[in-house]
């Protein structure tokens, strides 16, 4: 028996390969993608007042510190390989018919799981904020609390008039040595 076979193929890194076979999902994969070490990382030695630090304990001990000084830096490349092997395939002697209705059933498992997810995480954030407002408040009062009366006090007015003997003597002293502007 030949099988109507048809191989699909959505383009780019995030992309992804399917195989259908009489008019059947069969397979599908995500693009088979590589991370590829464009520039190494740069290290340095880590230095404590112009001598050389090491390390004291550990799988390592006895090797110098070191301190990274600039990350290194990736490419995401085509898994070339991995997509040649899914394009050379042997057609099987039996189809699963099963595999699309499992496809279809796995994407509602995956739209509910997103609903559940997203119902749980509005819930965890209004949690967040009642407690972010309780501490709040519970931060304001303690600051109420915490905060000095202000009080304030009348002083004396300063009559040089309602002065007499040795009260005025010190005054006119203090007046005339510039103790008292």
């Amino acid at each position: 028996m030949k099988f109507n076979t048809i191989v699909s193929a959505d383009i780019g890194l995030s992309g992804g390969l399917s195989l259908f076979q009489d008019n059947q999902l069969v397979a599908y994969i995500s693009m088979p993608t590589i991370k590829v070490e464009t520039k190494p990382a740069r290290y340095k030695l880590d230095l404590l007042n112009g001598k050389k630090q090491f390390i004291k304990s550990g799988p390592k001990k006895g090797q110098a510190k070191t301190v990274q000084i600039s990350a290194a830096k990736y490419d995401i490349h085509l898994a070339l390989n991995e997509i040649k092997d899914f394009f050379t395939f042997s057609e099987p002697e039996k189809v699963a018919p099963q595999a699309s209705a499992q496809y279809v059933a796995q994407q509602q498992n995956n739209r509910i799981d997103t609903a559940l997810l997203a119902k749980k995480e509005a819930e965890y954030k209004a949690q967040v904020e009642q407690k972010n407002r309780e501490a709040d408040e519970a931060r304001k009062k303690a600051a109420a609390l915490s905060k000095k009366k202000v009080t304030t006090t009348q002083t004396k007015k300063f009559d040089p008039l309602a002065l007499d003997g040795d009260d005025l003597n010190s005054f006119v002293d203090g007046l005339i040595s510039g103790n008292i502007k």
